[in-house]
């Protein structure tokens, strides 16, 4: 007899957790840019077209799957065909190399630059000053130096923090963290979105999104970019939903 999966404590936990896997980087930081190269808010269109015909039923198919028979990604995949069961490491395989190395930098990169903004540590050129100073990069992509030391401890910081949430289980460790993490991200957006509109120059980035460019759909490019971005926003495709 094998042991029993733990289950989510509160209806809350699991709404706070699925919203935590699919509000990140790519609605933040990618979904803007998205938009503005792409006929701003035209692009909605395709978007939106994107998520109700491959977005959501995904969701619901991940989702689904993971409740029915109650096991990881690799587990449910063997459980309905063994010869499958490598799509479901695959899945595991993008999110362990794919997203979490490289989100683990990011972040230690916002943790760095939120202990230099106290003093304004970027100085008078931030651009020059995160390429050349905090990034230490170089011309060459095959140039492969030393890890810059605050970059790694940041890192090393959040891979201990997330292990012990981990650690501790979905009740103890990821519904807790969920509850307390996710509506203090909700105050940051917030804060985001009113200093970012009160910045120079925003009313124009307001103004490109509220006037569409509806030529910009006749390019096959713009709806590729569309169903991408839902695969971001969401975080579907990765075995994260099968989980929760």
């Amino acid at each position: 007899m094998g042991e029993k999966r733990e289950h989510w404590d509160s209806r809350l936990g699991f709404l706070l957790a699925t919203i935590g896997s699919a509000v990140g980087v790519g609605n933040i930081w990618r979904f803007p840019y998205i938009v503005y190269k792409n006929g701003g808010g035209a692009f909605l269109l395709p978007y939106f077209i994107a998520l109700l015909t491959v977005g959501i039923p995904l969701l619901l198919l991940e989702q689904g799957m993971g409740h029915k028979l109650r096991a990881s990604a690799p587990l449910v995949f063997h459980k309905i065909t063994k010869k499958f069961e490598w799509v479901g490491w695959w899945s595991i395989v993008i999110v362990m190399f794919g997203v979490v190395l490289y989100y683990a930098v990011i972040i230690s990169g916002c943790l760095n630059y939120f202990v230099l903004s106290f003093n304004l540590g970027w100085g008078t050129d931030p651009n020059t000053f995160f390429f050349n100073e905090f990034l230490g990069s170089a011309s060459d992509p095959w140039a492969i130096g030393i890890p810059v030391a605050t970059l790694l401890i940041g890192m090393i910081f959040i891979w201990f923090f997330n292990w012990i949430i981990v650690y501790r289980g979905i009740r103890g460790g990821v519904e807790k963290a969920c509850k307390v993490l996710m509506p203090f991200l909700m105050i940051l957006i917030v804060i985001l979105v009113i200093r970012g509109v009160t910045l120079p120059g925003a009313f124009e980035g307001i103004k490109w999104y509220i006037t569409p460019d509806f030529n910009a759909l006749a390019n096959p490019g713009v709806w590729i970019d569309a169903y991408a971005q839902i695969f971001f926003s969401l975080g579907i495709g990765m075995g994260v939903f099968v989980l929760l």
